[in-house]
């Protein structure tokens, strides 16, 4: 049976929420030593958020907000946020001053666990660093009255512990309890009648049963490095996770002036082993010099293909893999069998780009209508990619066959070395020469360019940012997104592109909306490696220099 959430447990978890949120933009301050938040939280959480600490986080957050205030729009959003928490609390969670006059410790972390209790529901406890206790009581006694309407204050010991709890009468259940641990300077918060035994327990847990010592966590954690500022997890008690995260998932998150990061990471657990299977020694970064200058993304891979494959091919839809095997074209055997470790794709718009006429029909028969691309790499056996690669013109009749009649094509190459299929947006053309593949579709000449590129001929791709040019190093592969060479090309696209009538207009006035705050990002990118027993994924968006500062690549 669904339950549904009263109005006061609504006001409960908001205000602890809340209470959470100001956590993170204390001022920094010099931390005693004692435990870190997650200390007092139960290994059998379902889900928690962990700050380690307030001050570094507090920075983060101012650099994300001035960073965030540059784009259109966004500034009178973040004001009027602000504003909203400030009148909700009584005081600004972003002034460092009235965050000191909450009694908060910014030197040290903070966090806010569901504890999952054997038969009961999980119960929300959030762990705040004591910085002066006199201070952080008041505050919660005065957001108990004025947002829970719970006035009845009533104190109890628990051994050594005092715990506190508020009512909205005498006799009525709990609506909010704290428990304050003086030699650990620390306090925890829970709402509702579970309040006062969860936060009891939340102080006086052993160690060997507390989260800073649940295997799970400590392996996402460490997953992620040091660096983020704040990180999520849900570790596999939680009924929640999703097939492909069970085995448990943390995401972490952290900024600087002009860029924000977040991470993933996946505990792989028995599914480690297979995994494994996928590091390879491939170097593709200096493939992706050969690519198209201007390209809008552009991806390495450095690990195994033919295992990435395995892969894939498990995921693809039965159907499709009928259809190709009917043409006689395996996708494991003649694609990602054939490449050796160590391949860059380039992906751009076409200039032939027509929003209002594409269709799965369509773009199969035609992909160069929404994309051009271009594919470096390396074969495993010169003599089996011929075979695979004389299949092309074969495969590409068949998929074009539903959409009517195609070009005339050019005799096929039955040695498979060279190829070109014609289309009516272009072409898509491949070369292999020894154990080198180039694969490029776009206008007629594409493939001549990427080789002349290959011999040395021209520049190709740079990465438009030292940050991005990092993620085309190590682990698994990477991939870096150009969000002002996207906008370019989109810019250049002719009206008609977009449809006619008012259903154009309105297509062409949403893009718009999207490529003034595009053009404002320096680049977007992506990374993913292979841990002992996670595997980690990483993006990056970096914002162009601030004004008065000089731009460029």
């Amino acid at each position: 049976m669904r339950r549904t959430v009263s109005t006061s447990a609504r006001r409960r978890l908001l205000l602890l929420a809340a209470l959470g949120a100001l956590a993170p933009t204390a001022a920094c301050r010099r931390a005693a030593s004692v435990p870190p938040p997650e200390r007092f939280l139960s290994a059998r959480a379902q889900g928690v958020v962990v700050v380690p600490e307030l001050g570094r986080a507090a920075r983060q957050l101012s650099a994300l907000g001035e960073t965030l205030a540059a784009f259109p729009g966004l500034a009178p959003d973040l004001s009027r946020a602000r504003a909203a928490i400030a009148a909700q609390l009584g005081f600004d969670p972003g002034d460092p001053a009235s965050l000191a006059g909450a009694g908060l410790e910014p030197a040290r972390g903070a966090a806010l666990g569901y504890e999952a209790e054997p038969g009961a529901p999980p119960v929300p406890v959030l762990v705040l660093p004591v910085g002066d206790a006199g201070r952080i009581e008041a505050l919660l006694g005065r957001l108990a009255r004025e947002r829970l309407g719970a006035p009845e204050r009533a104190v109890a010991n628990r051994g050594a512990l005092r715990v506190v709890t508020f009512r909205t009468a005498a006799g009525a259940p709990p609506a909010l309890a704290y428990a304050l641990s003086s030699p650990d300077r620390t306090l925890a918060l829970a709402p509702g009648p579970s309040g006062p035994e969860a936060t009891a327990a939340a102080l006086t847990r052993p160690a060997a049963e507390s989260l800073a010592e649940a295997s799970a966590f400590r392996e996402l954690r460490a997953s992620l490095g040091g660096r983020p500022a704040i990180l999520a997890a849900a570790l596999p008690s939680s009924p929640r996770l999703p097939p492909w995260g069970r085995d448990g998932l943390a995401v972490g998150a952290s900024a600087e002036a002009g860029s924000i990061r977040l991470g993933l990471s996946l505990r792989l657990g028995d599914r480690a082993a297979g995994l494994r299977a996928l590091r390879a020694a491939g170097k593709a970064r200096p493939l992706t010099r050969w690519l198209s200058p201007g390209s809008a993304l552009v991806a390495r891979w450095d690990g195994d293909l033919a295992e990435l494959g395995r892969h894939a091919v498990a995921a693809a839809l039965p159907r499709d893999r009928e259809w190709l095997a009917a043409h006689g074209f395996d996708l494991q055997r003649d694609l990602f069998d054939l490449l050796a470790p160590g391949a860059a794709l380039a992906l751009s718009p076409s200039p032939r780009l027509d929003l209002a006429g594409l269709s799965q029909v369509a773009l199969r028969a035609d992909p160069l209508r929404a994309v051009r691309f271009e594919v470096a790499g390396l074969v495993r056996d010169e003599a089996s990619a011929r075979a695979s690669l004389a299949r092309l013109p074969a495969l590409f009749a068949a998929l074009a066959e539903p959409a009517g009649p195609a070009p005339a094509q050019p005799a096929p190459d039955p040695t498979g070395a060279t190829g070109r299929v014609l289309t009516p947006s272009g072409e898509i053309a491949w070369r292999l020469l020894g154990k080198r593949l180039l694969l490029a579709g776009g206008p007629p000449g594409a493939l001549e360019a990427l080789a002349a590129r290959e011999g040395g001929a021209g520049a190709g791709w740079s990465p438009p940012t030292q940050a991005s040019a990092e993620a085309l190093e190590g682990g698994l592969g990477g991939a870096v997104l150009d969000p002002r060479s996207l906008a370019a090309s989109l810019r250049a696209l002719p009206e008609e592109a977009y449809g006619t009538g008012p259903s154009g207009f309105v297509v062409r006035s949403l893009v718009e909306r999207f490529l003034e705050p595009a053009e404002r990002i320096s680049a977007v990118s992506a990374r993913a490696e292979l841990l002992d027993e996670a595997l980690l994924l990483e993006v990056l968006a970096e914002a162009p220099p601030g004004p008065g500062k000089e731009g460029g690549r």
